[in-house]
Formats: C-alpha cells, sequence, structure tokens
C-alpha cells in the first residue's frame, strides 16, 4: 500500500464532542454560483491523508489552490504526529495490528469570493511529496454539463 490522499469539499465543518467532525454541504464535484462576482460565506474542504504503518509520516501540510495560488494551508506540527501515531500503537493489538494510519484535516477559506470559472485543487504534503486529494470545479451561472 502507498501514501495517499483524498477530499471532501463543504459549506462547513464543526468539531463536535468526542473529537468528531460533522460535514455539512458536501459538493458532487462542482459548485455552481448563480451569477459573478459571488461571495460565499465558507468554504471548507476536509482532507484525507492515508500511509502505511511501515511509513509513518514525520511532516504533513494540507494545501488548497486556485489558479496556481494557495487559498488555505494548515500543518500538523510533527510532535503531534508523533503523538497521534503512539496513541494508535497503543490500541493495536497482536491478532489485529495496525496497518495504516489515517487523518483527517478541515481547510476553510472565509469569504471565499468566486469571480470567475475555475477549479480548487487539494493536496497533501507528506515528507515533501505533494499528494494530489481531489478537485472542485467551480462554474458560473450553469453547469459545466
Amino acid at each position: 500500500m502507498s501514501r495517499h490522499a483524498y477530499c471532501s469539499f463543504c459549506d462547513d465543518v464543526r468539531l463536535e464532542v468526542g473529537n468528531k467532525l460533522s460535514i455539512m454541504g458536501i459538493y458532487g464535484g462542482e459548485l455552481v454560483v448563480p451569477v459573478a462576482p459571488f461571495v460565499l460565506a465558507r468554504l471548507c474542504c476536509v482532507i484525507g491523508f492515508v500511509t502505511p504503518a511501515e511509513n509513518p509520516v514525520s511532516s504533513l501540510s494540507l494545501v488548497l489552490r486556485a489558479n496556481g495560488a494557495d487559498i488555505a494551508r494548515g500543518e500538523i506540527p510533527s510532535q503531534q504526529l508523533v503523538e497521534m501515531r503512539q496513541r494508535s500503537e497503543a490500541l493495536s493489538c497482536t491478532d489485529d495490528p495496525i496497518s495504516r494510519y489515517s487523518l483527517s484535516f478541515p481547510l476553510a477559506v472565509n469569504p471565499y469570493l468566486v469571480s470567475e470559472p475555475h477549479v480548487i485543487k487539494a493536496f497533501a504534503i507528506a515528507d515533501g511529496d505533494e499528494l494530489p486529494a481531489g478537485r472542485l470545479y467551480v462554474s458560473v451561472g450553469k453547469p459545466r454539463s
């Protein structure tokens, strides 16, 4: 198994009691606004990252890009990555050992101005390697068809 990333674009992400994420208004690959310019109060993306247990990550950044520019960026401190791995290993059992580590991280852009059709791309940057996580097509007036 190799490292990989994935994402879901949505309207909002909330941290709930018990360290749960609630994800509202998930987009199905395209966001259509009626006119441009158009301001969204908030645009979110939950980026997931998975790595094999034998290849733990030591640095991890998550990025959203539009028109070649970073519009949101988050970094998980290396000490936090170590602590997450140690907590997972403590829960592991010999008859069903951990085979991979995974985590999800929300990013938000608020407000988000749509001035023209474009594509927003999500990436996980793990130990310097950029892994594509997904994309959202942003359309004005009508869907791309």
